[in-house]
């Protein structure tokens, strides 16, 4: 008890309580204050520990993973070389069908040495039937109908000023109306009518300060380049000077009289039914009484379609007259429709209100012609063609006629278009090229090599391929004449394992007998392709199965490594968490062995 009261005594020195001076808390992976009590670098040893761990456990997983990144980047690029050749095959160069081999160039020749071919005409070869020599006379080229007004005395002046009379109204310009009002100006006509994008140029041409005309220009070729039509009962063309208000049939045909061409932009087989002031956006449409032959018929523009006005005509139809809607569809899959009128002349109509006008049927003559629409005229081997173009596309199957002057009827200019064999030769060398490609990738990735794995090392389905290339390469085609095989043709397999293409052999086989070598290479590509396309197929492809297997496997072993990465990294949580415990019992032991000293320090000073 003396002790005691001696150690507790107020004058006594102090004796220090056993409490902690270290903190240590575990926060994420690292400590706050690890090692401070101790001196051990607690974190550091932890993550080398686990490292250690990880790596020993993990390194055959990664390098298994490895491997098939390796084998999936190897497929993939074999994918991308036969896919790119099955394209070549079938999609680019069509070296499965006939189309691949109709390479052409032309050749033109004219008896007369003064006659330069070149000014005359030129050739564009596109996919020609086949080698031929055509005789063509130009007698006419085609040419855009150019029109212009009569003279006015101001641009920028008010129609209606400049002349009182003056009312406008809807100008139809190839089926585009264009509403002239009776204030707008000479410049302001020109800008309408350019707006609505018809394929007609308005212009003005000013001769002087006072003197200005109105000038239409057809931007096609042809006799029917340029259509204008009153699209109300004013005479709007008539106003602006451009025509004489004279009649005349737009459309004969024959015996038979036809309409400007209709259609509907939004659903070409609903032309027919449309009213016909909704096909050409009339702003104000007229109605009429119309007279054929012996009969008249009262026709509304804001009501009528095509159907319907054929319907009326039909039910009380005009002495020898049927009336009929009929449709064009020209190359490009375009379907038009137009009304037509069975043995009908001229003098057999009567138009009021300008509603057979309206309809294309009759037209006013130009007033100030500066050149006439024309077509083209020529022969082909005797035989007469017209055409609204200079590029006359449908004389020749596969052939363009650029024409550019006429010839005189003893000298005609011979066309001869001759087999390319040279441009042949050119894209056969790309395609063996290609192959030989993929033969030499097939033999490095058999090639063993002891600093340098190969990913697809003895991998069957290479093997396969390389077969089916081979199997393809020697076929033989038993109904050829010459040419049997394409070794006999200058196309074999050469000593490194790639394919050569001797191209003197080849052209020489070309020439000898074509068909027999394009028959070879025709059956070589459609073998090919299949054989290759097996593989490919984006659905059903064998490489697709094998990319998915592959890819599988390495998502697989991502798992297992997130797996892993996780188990250890609770391990290393553990670790911090028996290491953030060590380091309190140092601390705590510290603080006892420092408060035994003092009391044993405290005593010593009492006794």
């Amino acid at each position: 008890m003396a002790d005691s009261t001696a150690i507790s005594s107020t004058t006594s020195p102090a004796t220090p309580s056993i409490t902690s001076t270290t903190s240590i808390t575990s926060t994420g992976k690292g400590f706050q204050s690890a090692g401070l009590t101790s001196g051990i670098d607690w974190e550091t040893l932890v993550e080398k520990t686990i490292a250690a761990k990880k790596a020993a456990n993990q390194a055959p997983y990664t390098r298994s993973k490895k491997d098939y990144e390796n084998k999936l980047t190897a497929w993939q690029t074999f994918n991308t070389s036969l896919s790119a050749l099955t394209t070549l095959i079938n999609d680019t160069e069509k070296f499965n069908s006939d189309d691949g081999y109709k390479l052409f160039y032309s050749s033109l020749y004219c008896a007369d040495s003064e006659v330069k071919t070149a000014d005359i005409m030129n050739v564009s070869v596109d996919k020609a039937a086949g080698p031929g020599t055509y005789s063509v006379e130009i007698s006419a080229l085609a040419k855009a109908e150019k029109i212009n007004s009569d003279i006015f005395t101001s641009k920028n002046t008010a129609l209606n000023v400049l002349n009182p009379s003056f009312t406008g109204g809807d100008l139809v310009v190839n089926n585009r109306t264009v509403n002239i009002l009776a204030t707008d100006t000479l410049a302001g006509v020109m800008t309408k009518i350019n707006s609505v994008s018809s394929g007609i140029t308005a212009a003005i041409i000013g001769v002087s300060a006072t003197e200005y005309r109105l000038t239409l220009q057809s931007d096609a070729e042809g006799a029917e380049g340029m259509s204008l039509k009153n699209g109300s009962n004013s005479t709007v063309l008539e106003q602006l000077t451009l025509h004489t208000g004279t009649k005349q049939l737009a459309h004969a045909s024959g015996s038979d009289v036809l309409s400007d061409t209709y259609r509907d932009s939004t659903k070409e087989s609903d032309t027919p039914d449309k009213k016909i002031s909704t096909l050409l956006g009339l702003t104000a449409p007229q109605s009429g009484l119309v007279t054929i032959k012996d009969k008249t018929y009262a026709i509304d523009l804001s009501t009528a379609t095509l159907n319907s006005i054929a319907a009326a005509i039909n039910a009380d139809p005009p002495t020898g007259t049927v009336a009929s809607v009929v449709s064009v569809t020209d190359d490009d899959f375009v379907t038009t429709y137009k009304l037509k009128l069975t043995n009908v002349g001229l003098s057999d109509l009567a138009d009021q209100n300008n509603v057979l006008e309206t309809l294309g049927i009759l037209e006013g003559t130009r007033k100030n012609t500066i050149t006439a629409g024309q077509d083209a005229s020529l022969k082909v081997d005797g035989f007469p063609i017209t055409s609204s173009s200079n590029a006359v596309t449908k004389a020749i199957e596969g052939i363009t006629l650029n024409l550019a002057g006429t010839t005189a009827s003893a000298t005609p200019i011979q066309v001869k278009i001759l087999a390319d064999n040279d441009t042949l030769i050119d894209k056969l060398t790309t395609y063996i090229g290609n192959i030989s490609d993929i033969l030499t990738a097939i033999k490095q990735q058999n090639t063993y090599s002891a600093t340098d794995s190969k990913a697809l090392l003895g991998d069957v389905n290479l093997a396969t391929i390389k077969n089916n290339i081979t199997n393809a390469l020697f076929a033989e085609t038993s109904s050829n004449t010459l040419y049997k095989t394409l070794s006999s043709a200058g196309i074999a397999f050469a000593g490194n394992g790639t394919i050569s293409m001797d191209t003197d052999a080849l052209k020489k086989a070309l020439l000898n007998n074509r068909g027999d070598v394009v028959t070879l290479l025709k059956n070589f590509g459609t073998s090919l392709y299949d054989k290759m396309n097996v593989y490919v197929d984006p659905y059903t492809g064998t490489l697709k199965d094998i990319t998915e297997s592959v890819q599988n496997e390495i998502t697989s072993l991502n798992s297992r490594l997130a797996e892993m990465d996780a188990r250890f990294e609770r391990q290393a949580d553990l670790m911090r968490k028996r290491y953030n415990a060590l380091e309190s019992l140092i601390s705590q032991s510290n603080t006892l062995k420092t408060f035994l000293t003092n009391t044993s320090d405290a005593r010593k000073q009492t006794w």
